[in-house]
């Protein structure tokens, strides 16, 4: 049986869309939304964009996508649309990875506030990359110079929207020479499944090791969370493990 949650097979038997090529995120954002205004005209804008948001975090979420469950989900919502609609689904996702590999940004929380969604969606409003950036760089700050003597540093953002402030966290750390895929490990939370899956859509096509949550940081109740491809091929489970055995075990060297 086929993968149904692979864009490709969805599509079956039209021809596949070609891969975007590299792209800036500016014209990788016009070229999203040019497209998205055309899809399924038959619906409600946010629940389009929300279904495509479900279907491309299945997609790249290496534990969902070999689920029952995951499979199911995917063929509910395909049924939703038409033939020519699901394509140009995957055109838009075929812009995000155009847009990720022509650099780091923002970009499905850019098209979320173009697109008006804000205040439809429990008031939310995304920080512009530009301030983004300038909050990562204060953040941060001297806990780069860590990376001198540790092999990783964590990066906690507990309300973390699309992901843009950690997106502006790798970025900085790429600025001062460091490779955030082997250097930084992200833990997002979210209450909003749209917007936690927003952030792991980025997250994952970065590269960048992430667990992101879905649930309520003040409660500590989570209902979801997902881990980023690379946090699977980079073994960054054994990784945690080792650095809390040792924080542990220091600890408890202290209390004697």
């Amino acid at each position: 049986m086929s993968n149904q949650l692979s864009f490709d097979a969805l599509l079956a038997p039209e021809p596949p869309v070609q891969r975007a090529p590299c792209m800036a995120p500016r014209e990788a954002r016009k070229q999203f939304i040019k497209t998205f205004s055309v899809i399924a005209t038959y619906h409600r804008r946010l629940d389009v964009f929300r279904d495509f948001i479900r279907l491309a975090a299945n997609e790249l979420d290496l534990a969902r996508v070999r689920s029952e469950e995951g499979r199911e989900e995917a063929v509910q919502i395909c049924k939703r649309y038409e033939a020519v609609d699901l394509q140009r689904m995957q055109q838009l996702f075929c812009f995000l990875i155009g847009a990720m590999e022509g650099g780091m940004d923002d970009l499905l929380g850019g098209i979320f506030m173009e697109l008006e969604f804000g205040s439809s969606s429990m008031g939310q409003f995304f920080t512009p990359n530009e301030v983004s950036r300038l909050i990562a760089a204060l953040t941060l700050g001297d806990h780069v110079k860590e990376l001198e003597h540790r092999p990783f540093i964590t990066l906690d953002e507990p309300a973390s929207g699309s992901g843009g402030m950690v997106i502006a966290a790798a970025e900085h750390l790429l600025s001062k020479g460091y490779n955030p895929q082997h250097v930084l490990y992200i833990r997002c939370t979210d209450i909003d499944p749209l917007a936690s899956d927003m952030c792991f859509i980025q997250l994952a096509l970065l590269g960048l090791p992430a667990s992101v949550y879905t649930g309520n940081t003040l409660t500590m109740k989570m209902s979801r969370v997902r881990h980023t491809p690379i946090y699977y091929a980079n073994d960054w489970s054994e990784r945690l493990s080792l650095v809390d055995m040792v924080t542990k075990f220091k600890a408890l060297l202290n209390a004697v």
